[in-house]
Formats: structure tokens, sequence, C-alpha cells
């Protein structure tokens, strides 16, 4: 169905060739035939956009994410590891110069310290088997140039930079660790939740774990995911 996009373009270009031919064959001004002529290309752009793009894109999109959503928890499900808890591990850890996310399929534990892990879907550590993902937003983490840091202040910056100013999903974020290790993240006002699925690999729970693994410089196990009022209580060690 042609939306407003694809009508105005459609327009557009009607008028450039139009007003081109009429410019070069009547007229013979160049000046004008090339500016319809751009005007035609534009309109064209236009017309390609707005053929292929939905009437509605944002309910599109959000039609997408429960599609994916569905089939990975069906996935998961399936594997025994919806309830899996999921290690982060940052780039240097492995060979593609990328963090990961790694989720036991034999045992519900964290896996342990490990270096230069492949580029494969399926990976065994220690004869232990583990899905190995991709944790989102690795472009702009990647943009951000998000690194090892010195104390948890600056992890909490780059949180918040993250996740309330570039992606606008939280109101404020909190970092705070433990004389245990245990690191506490609070995210204030969260804009997005997937508040129907069930597993332990959420996009704000990857997000976050993959920045404290990258920030910190090691594994990063989560533990707990928390909703107390309008704040999300993520735990990790």
């Amino acid at each position: 169905m042609l939306i407003k996009h694809a009508v105005i373009g459609l327009n557009l270009m009607i008028i450039g060739i139009v007003g081109s031919i009429t410019s070069f064959i009547l007229l013979n001004t160049p000046e004008l035939t090339a500016a319809l002529v751009g005007l035609a290309m534009v309109g064209a752009v236009m017309f390609a956009i707005g053929w292929e793009m939905p009437e509605h894109p944002i309910k599109a999109m959000r039609e997408e994410i429960e599609y994916l959503r569905e089939n990975i928890e069906r996935i998961f499900e399936e594997l025994n590891i919806l309830d899996a808890k999921p290690s982060f591990l940052p780039s240097s850890m492995n060979k593609d110069g990328k963090p990961s996310i790694i989720i036991p399929l034999a045992k519900h534990l964290h896996v342990k310290e490990t270096k230069d892990l492949p580029e494969r879907f399926v990976i065994t550590i220690r004869n232990i088997p583990y899905l190995k993902l991709r944790p989102p937003c690795t472009k702009l983490i990647k943009e951000l140039a998000v690194s090892k840091v010195e104390n948890i202040g600056q992890v909490e910056d780059i949180l918040s930079k993250i996740l309330v100013q570039h992606l606008n999903i939280a109101d404020n974020v909190k970092v705070a660790e433990k004389p245990d290790s245990t690191i506490i993240v609070v995210a204030s006002k969260m804009k997005y939740f997937s508040k129907g699925y069930r597993g332990k690999v959420g996009f704000t729970t990857a997000l976050v774990g993959v920045v404290l693994a990258e920030t910190l410089g090691k594994k990063i196990d989560f533990i707990s995911l928390k909703i107390k009022g309008k704040d999300s209580v993520l735990t990790f060690k």
C-alpha cells in the first residue's frame, strides 16, 4: 500500500521527469534541466522508501521484536536453559575481540575464567557445552570506546551515558560495589522492559552485564533482577 512518502515521491518524480524533458527540449536550459533531474532522483528515493516502509513502522517493529522474543524463549525452553544465569565476558577473552554472553547447556553453573574463546555458537569449556551469544548494542559500545576503567564511579558514568543519554531507556543509573564484590545496578524509571520475557538474558540485563565486563575487564556473572517500584535492580558478581 502506498503511503505518504511514496505518494510525494511519485509526484516529485513526475514533475522532475516531465519538467526536465520540457526544459531540455523546449527551453534548452541546462541549469534548470539539471535541477529538475535532481528533483526526480529525490522523488525516486522517497518513492522507494515509502513503498517498502510499513504504514505503522513502530507497530511493525514491536511485532517483529515480539516475534523474535517468543521464538528465542521457545528455543531456550526446549534446551532447558530458560532459567540458566548467563555470564558476560569482555572482548579480551574472545578471539574475535568482541564481548560475549555465555550460557551453560549441561548444568546451571557459571563459566570459569577463560580466554581466547572461538567465534562459534556452541563452545566447550572444561568439557561443559555452552551457548555463546552476541550481546546487544555492540556498535554503540565500540563507538563509545568502552574499555577497562579504574573505579566503579567511572562504570556508573558509562552506563548512564548509554542507558540515559544514548538509548533514553532510563531516567537515572546508580552503580555500587559491595565488599564481597557483588555489583548492584539500579536503573530508575525504565522506559523499555520486556515484562513478558521469562528468560534471564533480557535486553537490559545483557547490555548492563556486557558493559560491566568491558569496564571491569573481567568475567561478570548475572545473579538476579528485581523490580522495586519504578526501579530495576540488577545484581551481578
